[in-house]
């Protein structure tokens, strides 16, 4: 999502006009207006401002990605964001591939070890792709 799309996303959101934004901030209803067509861009000390006035990090303001729990957070999500503890869900998985390939090792069934073992790795490296938000 582009800044003017997410500066009027944001806007709208929160159910405020530009002039209301404008005056909020102190500058002209026309900037907003050049702001959100994508006309310009805003210099550092207006994007602090507007990074201040909605609760958002100028990382989220000016990035591409925004999580979901600031999306929840800002109200664009209702529903409840469920804590994701991606780091043990993916240890699991590696440790139970770990544990197959290790059985299949033991028991010289180098087959089962393998195919086991390949399997629960990309499992695992599908979680870390995914990443849990």
């Amino acid at each position: 999502m582009e800044f003017n799309e997410k500066l009027q996303l944001l806007r709208t959101t929160k159910g405020i006009s530009q002039e209301k934004l404008a005056e909020e901030l102190g500058i002209s209803k026309q900037l907003i207006s050049k702001w959100e067509e994508g006309n310009e861009i805003p210099d550092i000390q207006h994007l602090m401002a507007l990074s201040d006035w909605f609760d958002i990090s100028l990382d989220e303001l000016l990035r591409d990605r925004v999580n979901s729990r600031t999306l929840q957070r800002l109200g664009f999500l209702e529903e409840e964001v469920e804590d994701c503890d991606e780091n043990f869900i993916s240890n699991i998985i590696l440790t139970i591939a770990m544990i197959a390939m290790m059985t299949g090792f033991i028991f010289n069934q180098l087959l089962i070890g393998v195919v086991c073992g390949s399997i629960g790795i990309g499992a695992y490296y599908l979680m870390r792709l995914k990443k849990c938000q």
